[in-house]
């Protein structure tokens, strides 16, 4: 299993959780590929380094996995994280809007502008998985 792979005091909670359902759906690849079967697995977090990217990748060994950046412009980000943010956290995430726009880790990007579904039809669209 790829989590093994990860030391525990490395991850953070979140981060784990996904490792390990990343994991879990990596063991059923094979019911995934079954005739007729067509699967998308979507998670949020942040892959913000090379090393995160080789966690979340490990994690769905033998699976097509995309890294996909969603972007869009500073006030709607700001926006978004004062509604669902508050106190020390919001501070962090505002602040991490002055940093680099992206670290490289990124297979494409997508704006986040429009309706949900028309970002998730351009995301699956991308690689060509539609």
């Amino acid at each position: 299993m790829a989590i093994n792979r990860v030391r525990a005091a490395d991850v953070r909670l979140f981060d784990r959780a996904v490792l390990t359902f990343g994991a879990a759906v990596a063991g059923g690849r094979d019911l995934l590929r079954s005739p007729g079967a067509l699967a998308f697995v979507a998670t949020s977090g942040a892959a913000i380094s090379g090393y995160g990217r080789r966690r979340y990748t490990g994690s769905l060994a033998g699976c097509d996995v995309r890294m996909v950046r969603l972007t869009a412009d500073v006030d709607t980000v700001r926006e978004r994280l004062r509604r669902r943010d508050t106190g020390a956290k919001l501070e962090r995430h505002l602040r991490a809007l002055d940093g680099p726009a992206s670290t490289g880790v990124e297979d494409f990007t997508v704006t986040n502008d429009r309706p949900p579904v028309d970002v998730a039809t351009d995301i699956l669209a991308r690689p060509h998985w539609m």
